[in-house]
C-alpha cells in the first residue's frame, strides 16, 4: 500500500529537516546511495529499511531514489522473497517434486534391489 499525497508530502519535508539538521544541506538524503533527492527533478519512492523489506515487516524509514529503490528491490528483496516462499513450502510439506519421477524410487510401488531384481515394495513379490 503506497502512501498518500499528503503523507508523501510530509515524509519528504520530514527527511528535508533530517538533513538539515545533520548538516547535509536542504535536500533530504536517499537512505541507499546517500544522494541528495531534488524533488523538482528525481522521481523518488518511499523506502523501507534495506536490511528488512516490506514482505518482513519493514516499515518506511526514508525517501529513495525511484531507480535506487527499484534497483535494490530487484537485487535484493524480490530474490529473499522467493526464497522465503519456497523454504516455506518445503517446511510444510507444499512442495511437489518436479519433473519427472523414475520407477523405483521412494514414492513409488516398485523398489528395485541392489541385485537388479524389481519388487513390488508393499509384498515383496516379484514385479
Amino acid at each position: 500500500m503506497s502512501l498518500s499525497s499528503s503523507a508523501r508530502e510530509k515524509l519528504y519535508d520530514a527527511e528535508a529537516a533530517k538533513a538539515r539538521a545533520a548538516g547535509l544541506g536542504n535536500l533530504p538524503i536517499c537512505n541507499i546511495c546517500n544522494a541528495p533527492i531534488d524533488g523538482r527533478r528525481d522521481r523518488w519512492h518511499e523506502s523501507h529499511d534495506p536490511q528488512i523489506p516490506k514482505h518482513m515487516g519493514g516499515e518506511v524509514t526514508g525517501i529513495a531514489h525511484e531507480r535506487c529503490n527499484l534497483q535494490h528491490n530487484n537485487e535484493v528483496d524480490t530474490p529473499l522473497y522467493w526464497k522465503n516462499k519456497r523454504v516455506r513450502q518445503r517446511h510444510i510439506g507444499a512442495k511437489v517434486a518436479s519433473g519427472r519421477s523414475f520407477q523405483g524410487n521412494r514414492g513409488s510401488f516398485l523398489k528395485k534391489k541392489l541385485n537388479g531384481s524389481v519388487v513390488i515394495r508393499a509384498t515383496g513379490e516379484r514385479a
